[in-house]
């Protein structure tokens, strides 16, 4: 029986991994954004996969066996029997037009999905180049030895409330979702970018109630595979604060 749309139908992922013969390999690093919302799709929507980590701190990804997958050197990437794809929404799209998925996640009405479309389009520059500026000055740097600019983190975090303001209004605005009063693939897209500020102690939304009760919403919709999918980035955040401070 199918799920309810936007209610996934609990069930264990160990055993639905290794009750499917899996064709797919996925290259992910959990601590990817697009990598984690890549992963929950095809858990929700039980796509058979083979999921391969890469470790992205001791560069896996400039190998030269990774670099004939992806010469951007860049995860997610998936190998599809002898298709080999890169970049995770086209990878998203491919996976949504070969499987049978609930229509909800990228609904087959044109203006329904031109407007998770353009949500898509505007989070790179936006959203994702936001939030990832933050990242990488107090959570990347800190790890190469480097000391955490303070006036960047602060810019960025000034920059950031705007973008924050605009997704709140013009995307959420009273709706349940970003793009409609069901969940898609606009809402793991963004949510993972959001999360991935655990890693840096920061709560971002302090002051957006609205987009606090989405990501309450997104993540009940999506659990137990969200919980499971973001164990490693929520363990970040506990290793970074527990690491001594770089004076």
């Amino acid at each position: 029986m199918r799920a309810e749309a936007g209610t996934p139908t609990p069930y264990s992922l160990l055993a639905f991994r290794e009750a499917v013969p899996m064709a797919m390999k996925i290259y992910t690093n959990r601590l990817s954004q697009p990598s984690r919302a890549l992963l929950i799709l095809c858990d929700l929507s039980k796509i058979p996969y083979e999921e391969k980590r890469i470790i992205l701190a001791g560069e896996e990804h400039l190998e030269p066996w990774f670099l004939k997958l992806n010469p951007a050197h860049q995860v997610p990437v998936i190998e599809d029997d002898a298709f080999v794809l890169a970049e995770s929404e086209a990878i998203v799209k491919y996976l949504i037009a070969k499987h049978e998925i609930e229509d909800h996640w990228y609904p087959a009405d044109l203006q329904q999905r031109a407007k998770i479309d353009q949500f898509l389009s505007w989070q790179h520059v936006n959203l994702r180049k936001k939030l990832m500026a933050i990242y990488r000055e107090e959570v990347l740097e800190v790890r190469k030895g480097n000391k955490v600019d303070k006036e960047k983190v602060e810019e960025g975090l000034e920059q950031l409330e705007d973008t924050l303001d605009f997704l709140e209004i013009h995307f959420l605005g009273k709706k349940k979702y970003l793009c409609g009063e069901e969940i898609s693939v606009a809402d793991l897209f963004a949510i993972c970018e959001i999360m991935q500020m655990t890693a840096c102690g920061k709560d971002v939304l302090k002051d957006h109630r609205k987009l606090k009760q989405w990501t309450d919403r997104v993540r009940q919709a999506t659990n137990p595979v969200f919980d499971e999918v973001h164990a490693e980035c929520f363990k970040s955040r506990k290793d970074e604060s527990a690491a001594p401070e770089k004076k």
